[in-house]
């Protein structure tokens, strides 16, 4: 469930539409991660000029994460955290988006355009919860400072892209689709 739920999390960031009927099956509707891209791909239209805006940059995917399941743990109330060493798909996004530091390495693709590559695992949790008998992801979040070995080599999926990193540099509000399915999403 994690490994789909992540594919279709950035399945939807690359297609800027939040509303595919497989992601929706496979997170609470209280889930917060996909209003949060959907979110975050808004408040970057509305601050193409600041660069210091890094966490709220728009993305094109080459794949979905990676991850290796290292537990499963129930809690007292029922809720399954399954825990994981996991690593964000290296994705293209806006030039001067990504700070530079140790965690990725950024290369310059065309003009206006970088290919960031996230160089280390973290682990992360997900916290699973059961909706009427269907098990669906309520929490996504990942442990920023700490870095995980994920032990053996971890396969790498990639998505068949149609379009040319650079119409990043062309989005606009207007393509969104949010979660409820609003197109046009406002800030």
């Amino acid at each position: 469930m994690v490994f789909e739920y992540t594919r279709w999390l950035n399945a939807s960031a690359n297609a800027f539409n939040y509303s595919a009927l497989e992601l929706a099956e496979l997170m609470a509707a209280s889930a917060e991660e996909a209003k949060g891209f959907a979110s975050h791909t808004v408040s970057d239209k509305y601050n193409r000029v600041d660069a210091s805006f890094t966490n709220n940059d728009q993305r094109l995917f080459e794949g979905p994460d990676q991850i290796v399941i290292e537990d499963i743990v129930e809690t007292d109330d029922g809720l399954i955290e399954v825990k994981t060493c996991h690593r964000k798909s290296a994705y293209w996004t806006k030039a001067g988006r990504t700070l530079e530091n140790e965690r990725h390495e950024i290369t310059a693709i065309g003009d206006g355009i970088e290919r960031v590559e996230p160089l280390f695992f973290r682990p992360a949790t997900f916290e699973i919860i059961d909706v009427e008998g269907r098990w669906v992801v309520d929490k996504h979040y990942a442990y920023n400072t700490e870095v995980c070995d994920p032990g053996a080599d971890v396969t790498r999926g990639t998505y068949d892209h149609n379009n040319d990193p650079e119409f990043l540099l062309e989005v606009t509000t207007d393509w969104l689709v949010d979660p409820d399915g609003k197109q046009g999403v406002e800030k």
